[in-house]
């Protein structure tokens, strides 16, 4: 039986303050000896290193004989508040208690889901798998997360194999809506979003599927009440929530986004995904201060979050701050080295700090470095053409107002672009959004 995601209050009802934990010390400590256990039963491994390291930070802990139990319990107490980094090492340790639980993995897969962490949620749901083949939430597992990686065609076969243990598994019609919707196939979409509803009509997740593919048939309206109601169906589903948001945000209803990203954010007030959301809501309203405040938060709570990371620093680098701008994508980079617009951007800031006497000459064979790089990684992508077309503009402009003989470097195949100044907007100020399904 699959285990319920354990958000003890619906984030549109009224919640109740929680008493504060007096016996904090004691607590802690209590934990560190059962992390102790299990680092002595498991060995010392990279992936334990981490996972203690996240849950020192904890505030409260499980008992002082820690069994799975009071693992899954600590994990669905960060999760309730928002706290998916530290919920997802507590999850960890327990599938490491019973690593054959395909139970255990689908919950903890669902927060990898939130967390954005698709590669290890399409691997769960192999292990899933692997343990019973005959369980078709494994199959549904690595379906969403080949979805959620926009691989639509990878994510069909898969929930076809599930359906072939389980024709009445609505959660893999769902999936398939969204992977059929995802290729372009928009009639198979909805079809079989259609049959995740009417084989569970209080699922959801299968509302949410059927919204997604009206949405790719431009039927906004009713996409919008099938998220309604799926929000009205799970009160307490942030993911759908989220989505629900999003929607509105999409088309221009832009305070009730704000409204649901506000809410979301009361009950979980550490959900850095919720932060960022309101903050980019924030800003396409034109309401910079309160972006900024929240993009800020994000990327405070979970400065590992690059995506925080990238839109923080997009407004700073907006804003000329180009200091802070420079930390931000430097962050971003330290948690994902493969992000090319954090990178091309951390090499503008240089750049920039140049011009304004803020950075010295070295300054610019470090931006010439990164221009370069970025641009080598950008050469081998697909769908980055704009990408390659900005960082190829930056080039110039660095060979040009730099010292030395950069402009010897410039690749030939490079196309003259008119002059650009300080008193200019900074080029290509705006990334392409970070959206993903569910958003």
């Amino acid at each position: 039986m699959l285990i319920q995601r354990d958000y003890s209050q619906p984030f549109l009802g009224t919640r109740r303050r929680r008493r504060k934990n007096s016996g904090r010390g004691c607590l802690t400590q209590l934990l560190l000896l059962g992390l102790l256990a299990v680092g002595v039963f498991a060995g010392i491994t990279q992936r334990d290193q981490i996972q203690a390291a996240a849950l020192n930070l904890m505030g409260q802990g499980p008992t002082p004989t820690p069994n799975i139990s009071d693992w899954l319990a600590e994990a669905r107490r960060f999760q309730s508040s928002g706290d998916f980094v530290r919920a997802a090492a507590a999850y960890e340790i327990a599938l490491d208690m019973r690593p054959d639980s395909v139970d255990l993995m689908v919950e903890y897969g669902l927060l990898l889901i939130d967390l954005e962490r698709y590669d290890e949620v399409v691997a769960l749901g192999d292990v899933a798998i692997a343990a019973d083949g005959f369980d078709p939430r494994g199959y549904a597992l690595k379906a969403r997360g080949l979805v959620w990686q926009g691989d639509g065609s990878g994510a069909i076969p898969v929930a076809l194999s599930g359906l072939n243990v389980d024709r009445q598994h609505a959660p893999l019609y769902a999936m398939l809506g969204r992977a059929y919707a995802l290729t372009g196939n928009l009639a198979a979409g909805i079809e079989n979003a259609e049959i995740a509803v009417d084989i569970d009509s209080q699922n959801a997740d299968a509302r949410r599927a059927y919204a997604y593919a009206l949405n790719y048939a431009a039927a906004y309206d009713v996409a919008t009440e099938q998220l309604e109601i799926a929000v009205a169906l799970d009160p307490s589903n942030v993911s759908v929530a989220m989505e629900l948001a999003f929607q509105y945000l999409s088309l221009n209803r832009d305070q009730e986004a704000i409204d649901v990203y506000t809410t979301v954010l009361r009950a979980q007030p550490r959900n850095a995904r919720a932060m960022l959301r309101l903050c980019r809501a924030y800003r396409k309203v034109g309401q910079f201060n309160e972006a900024l405040a929240q993009c800020e938060d994000a990327a405070r709570t979970d400065p590992t979050y690059s995506a925080a990371q990238f839109q923080l620093g997009i407004i700073l680098y907006t804003d000329r701050d180009f200091r802070r701008a420079q930390a931000s994508f430097q962050a971003c980079i330290d948690a994902d080295p493969t992000n090319v617009e954090c990178l091309y951007r951390l090499g503008l800031t240089h750049y920039y700090l140049f011009l304004q006497n803020a950075e010295g000459p070295q300054a610019c064979p470090v931006a010439w470095d990164m221009l370069m790089q970025s641009r080598q990684m950008a050469e081998g992508r697909t769908g980055l053409d704009g990408t390659l077309e900005s960082i190829n503009l930056a080039v110039e402009h660095v060979a040009r107002d730099c010292p030395g003989n950069l402009a010897a470097q410039i690749p030939m195949n490079l196309t003259p672009v008119l002059a650009l100044t300080l008193t200019q907007e900074a080029p290509l100020l705006e990334p392409t959004p970070d959206v993903t399904p569910g958003a």
